[in-house]
């Protein structure tokens, strides 16, 4: 993808999910120098529906993001957005293995749900489905809360499938419908820690329209500080 156009497609995403609007070349005109006209953002904005990354939900309306948008801005938050430097205090529940206290800590001050899982796929944590439910569209229907709270609860089942995509080291988005939850209606960051010598798997579960940068920070933050303790136990270990 063109620069230009990378640049229009993570506007209007960034846009979207902060006004739950769709968004027009008229708003992004207004707020962003692209150094063109509306009538080019325009073009734009077409090209990249065409593309798969928008949809016009209807005539004359302006556009929202796809799942293949979401997963492309969710994947660039993961790339560029520095580490949060104030997660040290979730990296030292974790430590402590206060895994419940995490969970709650987190999923509070994110405003999605957690899920929590050791390398034997047994020892599994849940929380914050409550806050995730503050999060959600509250225009969604009856069908689709009972299948977040499904997914949910059903989630032990569906972790091996969904870690054996992954593979080793990593830190991932799922948008929409995927191996993990079922609901259309949500996203999942994902990454993988050392807390002691042992893997631990950790699942932010958000509506789809959630703060990717603000998520994809945290994460990387814990990852960063798991790292660091990680080389620090090994080389004292020689």
């Amino acid at each position: 993808m063109r620069d230009r156009s990378a640049e229009i497609l993570l506007a209007a995403i960034k846009e979207h999910i902060h006004s739950g609007e769709p968004i027009s070349s008229g708003d992004l005109y207004g707020r962003y120098d692209f150094g063109i006209k509306p009538a080019m953002i325009r073009m734009e904005l077409l090209d990249l529906t065409d593309q798969g990354f928008l949809e016009q939900p209807y005539h004359s309306a302006g556009r929202v993001p796809t799942d293949r948008g979401y997963k492309f801005f969710a994947q660039e938050m993961l790339n560029e957005a520095p580490a949060d430097p104030h997660s040290e205090i979730w990296e030292t529940m974790l430590a402590k293995h206060n895994w419940n206290d995490f969970l709650e800590n987190f999923s509070k001050t994110m405003g999605m749900a957690g899920v929590l899982v050791d390398e034997t796929l047994r020892n599994i944590h849940r929380g914050g489905l409550r806050y995730l439910f503050e999060n959600l569209d509250p225009a969604e229907d009856q069908g689709e809360l009972a299948q977040v709270v499904e997914d949910f609860e059903d989630i032990g089942s569906h972790l091996p499938k969904a870690i054996d995509m992954f593979g080793e080291d990593f830190c991932e988005v799922l948008v929409g419908r995927n191996p993990l939850t079922y609901s259309d209606r949500l996203s999942v960051m994902a990454a993988d820690y050392d807390v002691g010598g042992r893997k631990v798997f950790f699942f932010a579960i958000g509506p789809k329209r959630m703060d990717y940068e603000k998520t994809a920070k945290a994460l990387k933050g814990l990852k960063e500080k798991s790292t660091k303790k990680k080389a620090i136990k090994k080389h004292g270990s020689k």
